[in-house]
């Protein structure tokens, strides 16, 4: 009987608090990683960003809008992708020819459901050949 009145009253708790929490208070939240497949890519050569859209427990989110924005030596440039099923993105450029070791920085902005995130990689250019 006392085992049923806790029960109960936990069960009220949990009530109360998912009635009067904040409308994010449940709601999945949106976390990225993004990477490059390689960070010492031969000059012309096909460079492929990756970003990772997760929520707060690791499920992958689809649908998430993706813009990762390229910072090469001779300006920026810019790709859009959605997260497919397991919460991949992906976009491919061309290494380009810039200075040996200059690092070009890609910038991954991610939007969903009013969520915006950002997050970064880079890779470093091996000069013209």
């Amino acid at each position: 009987m006392r085992t049923g009145r806790v029960v109960a009253a936990g069960l009220a708790a949990l009530m109360l608090v998912l009635v009067w929490a904040p409308p994010g208070f449940a709601a999945r939240q949106l976390h990225i990683t993004a990477s490059v497949n390689r960070v010492h890519p031969p000059s012309h050569s096909v460079v492929t960003v990756s970003c990772r859209a997760r929520d707060q427990y690791g499920v992958a989110i689809k649908g998430v809008h993706v813009r990762f924005t390229w910072h090469f030596q001779q300006g920026a440039r810019v790709n859009t992708a959605r997260t497919n099923a397991t919460g991949w993105a992906r976009a491919k450029r061309g290494s380009g020819c810039p200075s040996k070791g200059f690092k070009v920085v890609i910038i991954a902005q991610a939007t969903w459901q009013g969520q915006v995130k950002k997050t970064r990689t880079h890779f470093f250019s091996s000069g013209s050949t």
